[in-house]
């Protein structure tokens, strides 16, 4: 279950920060050349960035927890870790979808 939310929070961190800025680009080439600037130094979009690599993160460090299995022992699982990857998983989906509906009114307002 970490490797799961490990691997889909990066994937998603990049993809969505990618395709972002990459729209950004486009459209300051149209208005502004510091429509990219404020973009990245817009507090909600630094809190979207570092919810979604401190998920990633977590995930990560708890994959040490599990360690190598020994046949003859039960599987350990580190129910504290998964539940904490959830939890971050869960948020990052929150913040995504108010970062969403909220963006365009920010920007929109902006003075270019």
């Amino acid at each position: 279950m970490l490797i799961v939310v490990s691997s889909t929070m990066i994937t998603v961190t990049g993809l969505v920060f990618a395709l972002t800025i990459i729209a950004l680009q486009i459209a300051s080439g149209q208005y502004s050349p510091r429509l990219l600037r404020n973009f990245m130094r817009d507090r909600g979009t630094q809190f979207v960035l570092s919810v979604f690599v401190g998920a990633f993160a977590y995930s990560t460090a708890g994959l040490h927890t599990v360690g190598v299995q020994n046949p003859d022992v039960a599987a350990f699982m580190p129910r504290l870790a998964v539940s904490g990857s959830l939890g971050f998983a869960l948020a990052s989906c929150v913040c995504s979808s108010t970062s969403s509906t909220t963006f365009p009114p920010r920007f929109r307002s902006t003075r270019l």
